[in-house]
């Protein structure tokens, strides 16, 4: 369990090391309890990072940085527990003494309406940003005020603020999401007030704003797209009021449609699947059910190109589902046998017929999405079914198609899939299987010589190399480890000792030591800087923990190691204390 107290002793050592750093040049500037009791922090590093950490007591419950750095626990977070740990040894302050700093309410309990007047004159003097935001939080109180333009504005302001000559790198889109979601906020609040119509205008302007972003921007972390998504949402949560008039009901469905019409919102994701359901929803609200039908048969005709065969796919799945939905089961039908060349729609009546046991209509339908991925060579669709073939066949228990299909995917792409191997097994009897295993076997030896010399000039090829990946995995299904081991010692890596490392060690702990030991050694030779190190210490540790009678060949290694390395610190510290028990 990792809490405040034990954190620097259980996280990664370079991670604790910078973390520490942070902290003891006091680049925590800031860290405070919010009303939920969340601590709320900034740190100071490339850049200034917002942190926050929540505690169940002494436990860490969730940690969050908008850092590039993936993972809960980055130097930032560290740095922050480090402050935490101190604040929380503080004596508390005695009850009934005030705290020296007041909260940001008790402030203004004690500030007048005057007071606090002045002083938002001026800040919005002083600051434009600051007087932007004020005029939006109160935009319902002068109507004077283009909300849309005023949001535009201040996006595009966070936009500049984080791009560089137009560009938005990956760093940046941390911060830029932050910005982003400060407006969707207050489209939220907007919606939770009441006021529908400027809840859409916020919407509205985040979709088409940071589309464009999404179009140039290193979005690697789905930031930015994120801030997309939270537009749509928006909107959808607009369209489901059911206090939204009529006239707004039209408008914002004339603006999905356009634009879904327009692909603005095609190309870079699927983000138009957010305003397919902003419109459906409008629509049936709307009574007019059949816009969004005739909205779903234009978008078919501009999505024409060859590659758009996705898009056109969804749309005719959504057309048929939403037929259903209205209760027009015989124009959903009709459309259904038109669309069998789509995956999900023949999926979806072929799951029909399997529950009617319709078995020659599943026969056909198997058969007849075989045939349409072959004409259209995608071998990946031509899988799919036979996998819904494998399935109808052990519904039926037809013997035959299982060990065909079973044994097919067993080896197929040049891998090996056990839970295939072990349907394919289960076809012979006991005593069946000890002929048909060692006829395999025979049989991939003999591809592996008949293919030895055209194989041979592949890079990185080797005869040992091919005879571990090919019959190892047979052999390690039948757990017949003498001939595991036997394929080990002809081509010893350390990926592949690793690989059996759990299965061996117990059953032949010596013969894997005289396996690690040169490997190790050559490693050590080397080794260089403290990633490396500390891959191979843990390595050491582990081998020298697990398997039987290895502690004096790994205290051996690690002693000649340090003779090797006396003047390398972060060597001497990654196997500080390896060798003791």
């Amino acid at each position: 369990m990792l809490t405040i107290d034990n954190f620097d002793t259980q996280l990664a050592k370079t991670e604790i090391q910078k973390g520490r750093h942070y902290f003891d040049r006091k680049a925590v500037l800031y860290a405070e309890q919010d009303s939920q009791g969340v601590w709320q922090a900034e740190v100071e590093g490339t850049e200034t990072y917002s942190v926050s950490i929540e505690l169940d007591k002494k436990e860490l419950a969730d940690t969050q940085c908008d850092c590039p750095v993936e993972g809960p626990y980055c130097k930032h977070v560290i740095a922050v527990l480090f402050f935490v740990r101190e604040e929380l040894k503080k004596p508390k302050s005695k009850p009934g003494r005030e705290s020296k700093k007041l909260t940001i309410e008790g402030l203004l309990a004690k500030t007048t309406t005057d007071e606090l007047r002045q002083f938002l004159i001026q800040q919005a003097a002083s600051d434009k940003v600051f007087a932007s935001r004020l005029q939006l939080y109160f935009a319902d109180k002068d109507e004077r005020i283009d909300l849309g333009k005023q949001y535009t504005d201040l996006l595009k302001k966070a936009i500049r603020d984080n791009s560089d000559r137009g560009f938005v790198d990956y760093r940046a889109t941390f911060k830029l999401a932050k910005e982003v979601d400060k407006v969707i906020g207050a489209g939220d609040e907007l919606l939770n007030k009441g006021n529908l119509r400027d809840a859409i205008t916020v919407g509205r302007v985040v979709a088409t704003v940071m589309m464009e972003v999404v179009k140039t921007c290193d979005d690697s972390a789905g930031n930015i797209g994120g801030t997309v998504w939270g537009g749509m949402n928006l909107l959808h949560e607009v369209a489901k009021s059911d206090n939204l008039a009529p006239p707004l009901r039209e408008q914002l469905y004339a603006w999905a449609a356009e634009n879904l019409a327009n692909k603005t919102f095609a190309d870079y994701g699927d983000y138009d699947a957010a305003l397919l359901d902003v419109a459906k929803t409008l629509a049936c609200q709307l009574a007019e059910p059949e816009q969004f039908v005739q909205l779903l048969d234009t978008m078919t005709k501009r999505y024409s190109d060859k590659y758009d065969s996705y898009s056109r796919d969804r749309f005719a799945k959504l057309k048929i589902d939403f037929l259903r939905q209205l209760g027009r089961t015989a124009e959903a039908d009709q459309l259904t046998e038109a669309s069998l060349d789509v995956v999900a729609i023949r999926d979806k009546v072929l799951d029909q017929a399997i529950a009617n046991e319709q078995w020659e209509r599943v026969g056909e339908l198997i058969q007849g999405g075989i045939d349409v991925a072959q004409k259209l060579g995608h071998p990946g669709t031509v899988s799919h079914w036979e996998k819904r073939l494998l399935e109808v066949a052990k519904l039926r228990h037809d013997s035959h198609t299982i060990r065909r299909l079973a044994k097919h995917f067993t080896f197929d792409r040049h891998s090996f899939d056990n839970s295939y191997y072990q349907q394919w097994k289960e076809t012979f009897t006991a005593e069946e299987w000890p002929d048909e295993f060692s006829s395999l076997v025979r049989s991939i030896e003999k591809q592996i010589t008949d293919g030895q010399q055209d194989a041979q000039h592949r890079w990185g090829y080797s005869l040992n190399g091919e005879r571990f990946r090919q019959l190892m995995p047979l052999y390690r299904a039948e757990k017949q480890w003498a001939e595991v081991t036997n394929l080990l010692h002809d081509d010893p890596t350390l990926d592949n000792i690793e690989r059996l490392h759990d299965e061996l060690a117990p059953r032949y702990p010596a013969e894997l030591l005289a396996l690690y030991v040169p490997i190790l050694t050559k490693w050590g030779a080397i080794a260089n800087g403290r990633q490396d190190y500390n891959k191979l210490a843990q390595t050491i540790k582990k081998v020298r923990t697990e398997v039987a009678g290895s502690q004096p060949a790994m205290d051996a290694l690690v002693q000649n190691l340090r003779q090797q390395n006396p003047r390398k610190p972060a060597f001497l510290e990654e196997f500080k204390g390896i060798d003791k028990d």
